[in-house]
């Protein structure tokens, strides 16, 4: 029997949390490899929301893997491999606002719902609940369970596949969201992130690498591209020049990591700016494992996601961070980037 938690988030908790991630797990590869992603973000102070949404009535037709009790036992195993303290871990058997007004809110919370009816769609129940508990950050697998076949293995043209639940969750959730890639190799304690930022003089570029460097932990390393064009237009303001947007955002990198650099490329007229960010982060001394992007650019004011944005999330091969316009609450640290 797991026990759930409801999906609203108080506002009692919510002042004795720092930043708040979320992630959904549904017992897959992807979504485990999600969840320890999320976990190796944490600082002190923050909290993740594991969010599971049942589906009783597939369990016969899958391996244990996908039973609720099992995929918290998993993650709870990955969170204590990555240092976190099994006793601010909360399963879902004690109330949250106990422990708070205890002094010791988790640092993970399990949360899980079922799906009541064939027409009840679990992309949407995740997303409302990442609003519903207000979070930071959402992460979710490239693709999930619903693929796999009965001995829990993925089919071949699954691998590079963007299921739609993290399809939908980047073009809807109000929240930052975070797609996981299979293929990208997982992070193990004590290594290192390398976040490459897609710059490019829009407002909603400026808070992608704020969102970067709040994401980043230390030894991580903070890389930002800019794509200029071949030809230099008069029409450009000095501030949004190529080479004035370099040197802001060399010193503003080198204040949270001191290897911090700013690339900047030359467009290429026969590749779309989204086709060039992901070929720079698989160049050997890029060597991204995360591209971070604003979900809309300069070029883009009505779409909730942009071209270069959707173009990263289905064709990399690494992760890819999506900041949207609305995401960090104001109790947060993330809350920095409203102002």
């Amino acid at each position: 029997q797991v026990s759930t938690q409801s999906t609203g988030y108080n506002d009692t908790i919510m002042e004795h949390v720092g930043a708040r991630y979320m992630v959904g797990v549904d017992g897959s590869d992807f979504s485990r490899k999600a969840c320890g992603e999320a976990i190796a973000m944490m600082r002190p102070g923050d909290q993740l929301i594991v969010y599971h949404c049942t589906n009783p009535g597939r369990y016969h037709d899958m391996a244990p893997c996908f039973h609720p009790s099992v995929i918290m036992s998993a993650v709870e195993s990955l969170a204590i491999h990555w240092g976190v303290d099994p006793s601010s871990i909360n399963t879902g058997h004690e109330a949250e606002e106990r422990r708070v007004q205890e002094g010791r809110p988790s640092s993970i919370l399990f949360v899980v719902e079922e799906k009541e009816t064939p027409s009840d769609k679990i992309r949407d129940k995740l997303v409302r609940a990442a609003s519903a508990h207000k979070v930071d950050v959402l992460f979710v697998g490239s693709c999930g369970a619903k693929g796999v076949t009965k001995n829990g293995c993925y089919p071949q043209n699954t691998v590079d596949r963007l299921g739609s639940c993290a399809e939908y969750a980047v073009e809807t959730a109000w929240c930052t969201v975070v797609v996981v890639k299979n293929v990208t190799p997982a992070r193990l304690p004590g290594g290192a992130a390398r976040f490459l930022v897609g710059v490019d003089g829009s407002g909603m570029s400026h808070k992608a690498v704020l969102t970067a460097c709040h994401l980043a932990q230390q030894g991580d390393v903070l890389m930002a591209i800019i794509i200029a064009p071949q030809e230099t237009f008069e029409h450009v303001i000095a501030s949004q020049q190529p080479e004035v947007l370099q040197e802001r955002y060399r010193e503003l990198l080198g204040e949270h990591c001191p290897t911090g650099e700013v690339l900047l490329e030359r467009s290429d007229q026969g590749l779309s700016i989204g086709k060039q960010i992901v070929q720079v982060s698989e160049r050997e001394e890029v060597d991204a494992s995360f591209i971070v992007l604003g979900s809309v650019g300069m070029s883009c004011r009505t779409a909730y996601l942009g071209s270069t944005a959707k173009h990263c999330v289905n064709h990399a091969r690494v992760n890819v961070v999506v900041v949207k316009e609305q995401s960090g609450s104001s109790s947060s640290r993330f809350g920095i980037l409203h102002h």
